[in-house]
């Protein structure tokens, strides 16, 4: 799961500026945080670049943009997949990076923080799969993806 956050981070965040990964232990709570961080376009705006072009009848779900589709476009990969911004595509097996994050998660029953430009997108995995998603939206400007995934140890 980590690896491919960090290809991710390498193969799309186009950002100038080294991006950031820690793994960190919280003794008292009983919980592993796995955080990967860049200050790149960000992971809709990344798929929004060819979405028009290469996934039409996903393009036409999520044309309008703002930050409550942009929100559902990631919770999509994260459970789908199948969406990718890579140059060259012509691997099926491409944009399936965040599905299989998702799926980890899910088997651990994790949660998922992802923050975007001005909003933060939380997915809550339960008893092997999605169970809920929350969205907070108007935060402060910030650029890049920022991943964190909470693993409780108990």
């Amino acid at each position: 799961m980590i690896s491919e956050l960090f290809s991710n981070v390498r193969d799309h965040s186009k950002s100038p500026i080294d991006g950031f990964a820690a793994l960190q232990v919280y003794a008292k709570t009983n919980k592993i945080q796995t955080v990967i961080s860049d200050s790149g376009v960000g992971i809709a705006n990344s798929l929004r670049r060819v979405l028009k072009e290469r996934y039409p009848e996903i393009y036409q779900e999520f044309k309008t943009v703002n930050a409550a589709n942009d929100a559902l476009l990631i919770k999509r990969v994260f459970e789908q997949g199948r969406i990718s911004s890579a140059k060259h595509n012509p691997d099926e097996s491409r944009g399936l990076g965040l599905k299989r994050s998702g799926d980890i998660a899910a088997k651990f029953n994790a949660k998922i923080h992802i923050r975007q430009e001005s909003f933060a997108l939380t997915l809550i995995y339960s008893e092997g799969k999605l169970a809920d998603h929350e969205v907070s939206y108007g935060l402060q400007k910030l650029c890049g993806s920022h991943i964190c995934f909470d693993f409780s140890l108990d």
